[in-house]
């Protein structure tokens, strides 16, 4: 079946229907996040643990609960991932010598290692993504959730994407 041509969006009053259009970005998600878990498997890890990865990277020391806000997983699901990345000395935590309480997660060396060669996996999925569907269309996406993520989330440290200076 043609995907492309079974979604219909419901109208409300000539406007599209938010609802109509959260299942489709659900397909969409699923179709995306399907071929780049597909693709990780050569590193032997999947979405999350990549975008767990990212975030423990990008983010300065974060504790579970940083790494919770940021990657939307619920507490119960990132424990276990971080769990498998620390079983795999991709990342190690330590407690805050200030704050006992606080638990850091770091990257370690073998985790950085990691990281570059999913980053290097991520980048030609993504590619092949570019070439199969067009800039375009991904262009536009990458656009509509960066506006979206301004206007309902703006504290969260989230990008679909970097932005090019060139647009």
């Amino acid at each position: 079946m043609d995907r492309s041509r079974a979604w219909s969006p419901a109208t409300h009053g000539g406007d599209t229907a938010l609802s109509s259009v959260l299942a489709a970005l659900s397909v969409v998600e699923q179709s995306l996040l399907g071929g780049l878990a597909t693709a990780l498997i050569e590193e032997h890890t999947t979405v999350e643990q990549w975008r767990v990865l990212e975030l423990v990277d990008t983010l300065p020391a974060p504790t579970m609960g940083e790494l919770s806000a940021a990657s939307g997983l619920p507490n119960a699901s990132l424990s276990r991932v971080v769990d498998a990345l620390e079983d795999d000395a991709s990342v190690y935590r330590l407690v805050d010598t200030v704050d006992r309480r606080r638990i850091a997660v770091h990257l370690s060396d073998r985790g950085s290692q990691r990281l570059s060669r999913m980053r290097a996996i991520v980048a030609a999925w993504e590619a092949g993504m570019r070439r199969s569907l067009g800039d375009e269309p991904l262009d536009a996406l990458a656009d509509a959730v960066d506006g979206l993520l301004t206007q309902l989330a703006p504290e969260t440290p989230l990008q679909s994407r970097p932005r090019d200076s060139n647009t």
